[in-house]
């Protein structure tokens, strides 16, 4: 029997909340991740800009705190607001019911506060925060919830036919709006325009209206054939509205003309759309009346992209899509529940395709900061994640030579959390490569420690003593590690993690990105032709040097080909050689490609000679184009007489026609002045030139590519002015130094904003480099690089990486002691998603793996890399049984069958293998004439010590009709599998004796578990009675014994004749503290024999070096030890089960143990 706790401390903290005005900090309105009302937004377009999870790992569940179903979460501060019953809620009510707001740490999951707000109606409504307030509408009205924009709340009164709008400091009311039947959605606001929906519950016709925010005017109204029972979104002069018979329109914002619509087969549909990547998403359908499915449509050809199957039921009349990070986030609903989920989903948001699951969860997601939330029916909140990362900085290290050494820091690139501290290992894949010589660690580690250095392999550990590290950083600084170069090659440093502690001592999980290591062998020569790049006129020469740059062991000789890549530009017409060369042979010239010999015969280039010239070959240009020159060494040999392994870098030449070079040449005015001085320059260059390039301040940049062009200069001094000037025959500078010379102005003026940017647009990543190009002697610069109001930097010329797709807006204000002036570029930054093929990564799952003939098994794709095509080989006879991408395949015969999926795209192909994946079996067998395996007994062998090796048997018997094959049986100790035994297979009727291997650490009481057929490879009549659990006792090792001892192990199986059943398996304590008593339990004790039995207990606690449960584990109200009861034949016993965490327990987090009980015949 297993059991489970969770210890908690509970730190004193008052904390003050109001309902409606937060005491805490506000937080920035402009951060785009936060989602800080209905569908993220107030247009409600329901797409969050920043990162969401890849995988569905939990960072927290909440506490049960009746969540309302099917309404969504809001997220600020760093904190998840949701609404909440008292108890639990009836979801379909329509009658107030006592709610209230219950806020948690976006990070912990903790609960911060719960404050009731009175009688309101728990339908599907959202919070919304702004401005420190919380809104949460009117008690009574059935509705989507408020909305607050532009300093104004807009609510309704539901079956009141109202919208309103209120001042959100005064909280007076500004106007009101009356719509034709039930004002039900969320108002959504577009550039100054409030768009509502409403309609007859269920009924027709409905409305779409558009109002004047300030004033309430009605701008135009829509009339559609059935109820918008959803909340309307708005994008780019759009509005797109769901009506409950199953369609969704796409209206003009401006005047509410039906731009297009389409009908789904989900003919319940109230969800709110959600538009991102020029697509729009909803889903629709309710349970036991209609087709629950999720949608994708084009945005602009509004034709149907993907949509999920019917069976799936993903999605939900209520389920509003969240999208964020390429893929959406829906939930799936809970059997028979009109509200609630229990699925929470990410697609592919460009295919459909399930990316991740969960089995809870799911009502409208919810995403800030990279964490996904959503409710499920069972009224806790669901947060999702990505595993953290460790990683290090330089990604890649690259050592010039042997003995050299290199620092790489070591970041964790989220601490949620916080930090408590680690113990970590660091090493090197290859020791011959590299080694560790030394580790820093950082300033806000109160104790730290690592292993002896140098070497290949160390262990660090650190500890925040003082809570340096908080909630939320990230690229946490955790040391930096200096490694030193052994030999040339390439290895790889990593790090594996010991312990990776939160504040609450909970285990980080993590990621590694390992670093690479390269070592560069010097003492490889380079050859090189010279010049490496050449441009000539038909009929002229150029002699081109062979040299090396240097020969560690001397040089007898060499043999090489040098050779045009174009042959039509001209020959090689002469072959010189240096003085040191004694014999020397060359191919016939003139030629495209020749072959030059030489040898050293008295042994001139000596060892370490460096800078060597090899030969000298003369080029004649003839016809114009271009060519690479390259070299291939046939030989090259070292006075010892071993082959050098020399690198070579090739040469390049260009041949144009008869030329005119131009000549560049300008003139400016004026040359002197106060700033700022506005310069004229004039162009006066010959040859007719193409292309002018001029360098104002001679800093080595581009400043105007126009040829007469105008420059202000704005601070004083002297300036060196560059023109280069270019045609298709070549190009020429003119360098004219302390041209212009610039004096301080006498009357201070106003700074003028400009700026430039190195790059527009590319793919993300999207490094610029912005220049300032503000005249006036600006003294301080405010660059906002995505024109949100936040300043993104003040240095005068800053870099700023774009991690996002999008087209962004930049502006520059500057200022100095006279003022300020802005420059605001619209439009100017594009940011597209990268083009770069990845190579495709197999991967599939099917719905059932074993059965009887005919089995029909369905396959699902879950490649990754945007795969092109797909071939199934199902039974791996290598012949393809499927080009589809989720095919279905049915086996009529029986056996264990192996399915190969490969997969392809334009970038390549990968396959994934899946041995005997498939288990088929005769379709006569019924249940009933299946093999059953059970475990019998386990058998530990007597006195087991510490730190000994040792032979636990155990007993597996095949109860079942039918023989069982092969399988698998492990041993597990404390939960964790430590040996694994394979049986080749047990008949009908028969037993077999299995053995493991374990290696106890310390003496104490374990907790031994034996598992028959674990890995589910045989098909039986009884799933649920493979296990066998026993506690064991582990004696301390005995020391300075000099006698030794030899055993014999012994079986018998002895048929029993007493049967003790125990329920239920496992008890949960849920969160105690220390000095508190768990609420009573009870067990049934269940005697299957017909002899009376003593029954006595063994507790063991599971959690390495604790002692909670053997030390406060009460049975009927007596310690666990004293417990004795006798249980008669053919019946059954009750028995109270109650944990006492003594006063001093210093332990925290989950703990585990088991109880087992013992039976043995009354005398």
């Amino acid at each position: 029997m297993n059991l489970n706790v969770k210890i908690k401390f509970i730190p004193v903290i008052l904390l003050f909340l109001s309902i409606l005005l937060l005491s805490s900090t506000t937080m920035a309105s402009n951060n785009t991740d936060t989602w800080n009302q209905f569908h993220k937004d107030v247009a409600h377009t329901g797409f969050s800009p920043g990162e969401a999870p890849d995988t569905g790992k939990l960072l927290w569940v909440s506490d049960p705190i009746w969540a309302i179903p099917s309404s969504s979460p809001v997220i600020a501060e760093g904190k998840v607001f949701v609404k909440c019953g008292v108890d639990q809620v009836n979801s379909m009510s329509t009658t107030p019911e006592e709610l209230r707001i219950v806020t948690i740490d976006e990070y912990t999951g903790n609960i911060i506060s719960s404050d009731e707000i009175g009688p309101v109606t728990p339908c599907w409504s959202s919070l919304c925060y702004d401005n420190g307030k919380i809104w949460y509408g009117r008690a009574d009205a059935l509705n989507g919830g408020p909305m607050v924009a532009d300093g104004k709340v807009f609510d309704s009164d539901g079956e009141s036919h109202h919208y309103y709008c209120t001042d959100a400091e005064t909280e007076e009311e500004l106007w009101n709006f009356t719509v034709t039947g039930v004002a039900i959605g969320t108002p959504a606001y577009y550039e100054g325009k409030v768009y509502l929906t409403s309609g007859p519950l269920f009924s027709s016709p409905g409305h779409v209206y558009c109002v004047n925010a300030e004033n309430g005017d009605e701008l135009w109204n829509q009339t559609l054939p059935y109820e918008a029972g959803g909340s309307p979104a708005v994008s780019e002069g759009v509005v797109y509205a769901t009506t409950y018979d199953g369609n969704l329109y796409a209206l003009d914002a401006e005047d509410g003309s039906i731009l297009w619509s389409e009908t789904v087969p989900s003919t319940d549909v109230s969800s709110t759309p959600a538009i991102a990547y020029g697509n729009v998403y909803i889903s629709g359908g309710c349970p036991g009346i209609s087709t629950i499915e999720t949608y994708c449509f084009n945005a602009t050809t509004h034709e149907m992209v993907w949509n999920t199957s019917a069976e799936d039921k993903i999605g939900g009349w209520t389920a509003s899509v969240a999208v964020a990070d390429g893929m959406i986030f829906v939930g799936k609903y809970a059997e028979d529940d009109y509200f609630g989920y229990a699925g929470t989903y990410a697609l592919d948001a460009y295919t459909g395709d399930v990316v991740w699951s969960y089995p809870s969860g799911g009502a409208s997601p919810a995403i800030s900061d990279g964490i996904l939330f959503t409710i499920g029916a069972d009224g806790r909140v669901y947060a999702f994640t990505d595993p953290e990362e460790l990683y290090f900085e330089p990604q890649e290290a690259v050592f010039s030579d042997i003995g050299s050494v290199e620092s790489l820091n070591l970041y964790l690139d989220q601490a949620p959390a916080g930090l408590a501290g680690y113990k970590l290992n660091l090493s090197i894949s290859d020791p011959s490569v590299a080694r560790i010589t030394g580790v820093e660690f950082p300033s806000w580690s109160g104790v730290n420690n690592s292993s002896s250095l140098p070497a290949d392999s160390v262990q660090i550990g650190a500890v925040d003593l003082t809570e340096k590290i908080n909630a939320g950083d990230s690229d946490v600084f955790l040391g930096t590690v200096t490694v030193e170069s052994l030999a040339s090659g390439e290895a790889n440093l990593t790090v594996s993690v010991d312990r990776l502690d939160d504040d609450s001592e909970n285990t980080i999980s993590v990621t590694v990105r390992e670093a690479k290591l390269t070592v560069e062998n010097s003492d490889n020569p380079i050859v090189s032709i010279l010049p490496a790049e050449s441009t000539l006129s038909s009929g002229e020469s150029q002699v081109f040097e062979i040299r090396a740059d240097k020969f560690p062991d001397g040089l007898s000789g060499y043999d090489f080909n040098l050779t045009l890549e174009n042959p039509a530009v001209g020959n090689f017409t002469d072959v010189e050689y240096p003085s040191w060369v004694g014999l020397s042979e060359n191919s016939s010239m003139p030629n495209t490609s020749i072959k030059v010999k030489a040898v050293d015969t008295t042994d001139v280039v000596k060892a370490g000679d460096e800078n060597v010239l090899l030969a000298s070959a003369t080029f004649v240009a003839e016809t114009p184009g271009e060519s690479e020159i390259s070299l291939t060494f046939n030989r090259l040999d070292d006075d010892p007489g071993s082959n050098i392994n020399a690198v070579t870098e090739a040469s390049s030449v260009k041949v144009q026609g008869s030329s005119t070079l131009p000549v560049a040449n300008f003139t400016a005015t004026p040359t002197s002045g106060d700033s700022p001085l506005t310069v004229q320059f004039t162009d006066e260059s010959a040859g007719s030139p193409t292309a002018w390039a001029w360098d104002f301040d001679s800093d080595g940049n581009v400043d105007s590519t126009e040829q007469n062009p105008g420059h202000t200069y704005s601070d004083a001094g002297s300036y060196t002015v560059n023109l280069t000037v270019t045609n298709e025959d070549g190009s020429d500078s003119e360098l004219k130094t302390d041209y212009i010379t610039v004096s301080e102005s006498s009357t201070p003026v106003e700074p003028v904003a400009a700026f430039t940017a190195d790059v527009t647009n590319g793919t993300v990543p999207l490094t610029v480099n912005f220049t300032d190009k503000s005249t006036e002697s600006p003294t301080s610069w405010a660059w906002d690089f995505d024109n949100d109001g936040s300043i993104d930097s003040t240095e005068q010329n800053p870099s700023y990486t774009y991690t996002s797709a999008g087209t962004y807006t930049v502006n520059l204000t500057v200022a100095n002691a006279e003022g300020n002036d802005s420059e605001v570029k619209t439009d100017y930054i594009t940011a597209s998603e990268s083009s770069t093929p990845t190579e495709p990564v197999a991967a599939f799952n099917a719905d059932v793996t074993n059965g009887t003939v005919p089995l029909t098994v369905n396959f699902t794709d879950q490649s990754t890399g945007t795969p092109t095509s797909w071939a199934w080989d199902f039974d791996n006879d290598g012949s393809i049984d499927s080009t589809e991408q989720n095919p279905s395949y049915t086996y009529t015969a029986e056996g264990n069958y192996t399915v190969n999926l490969t997969v392809s795209s334009a970038a390549g192909g990968d396959s994934e293998v899946k041995a005997e994946y498939i288990t088929v079996t005769d379709s006569s067998t019924t249940p009933e004439d299946r093999p059953d395996l059970i475990v019998s007994s386990i058998i530990p062998p007597s006195g087991i010590t510490a730190n000994t090796s040792c032979n636990i048997g155990a007993t597996i018997s095949n109860t079942g009709e039918s023989d069982a094959g092969a399988f698998n049986a492990t041993l597990s100790v404390n939960g964790e599998v430590v040996d694994t035994s394979t049986v080749s297979g047990i008949g009908s009727g028969s037993s077999a004796n299995v053995n493991f291997s374990w290696k106890p650490v310390a003496a104490g009481y374990y907790s031994v578990k034996v598992s028959a057929d674990a890995e589910d490879a045989i098909d039986e009549s009884d799933e649920t009675n493979n296990e066998l659990e026993d506690c064991i006792k582990v004696e301390e090792a005995s020391s300075g014994s000099q006698n030794g001892s030899s055993s014999v192990s012994l079986n018998v199986t002895i048929v029993p004749v007493i049967s003790l059943e125990v329920s239920p398996s496992a008890l949960d304590f849920g969160e105690l503290y220390p000095g508190k008593t768990s609420e009573l339990q009870y067990l049934t004790l269940k005697n299957r024999g017909s002899c009376d039995v003593n029954v006595t207990a063994v507790v063991c606690d599971s959690s390495d070096g604790d002692s909670l449960f053997s030390q406060g584990l009460l049975l009927d109200s007596q310690l666990w030890n004293n417990y004795w009861k006798v249980v008669g034949g053919d019946s059954q016993e009750n028995t109270s089960v109650v944990l006492k965490v003594p006063a001093d327990y210093a332990g925290s987090g989950n703990k585990k143990g088991t109880i087992t009980f013992w039976a043995e015949a009354a005398e």
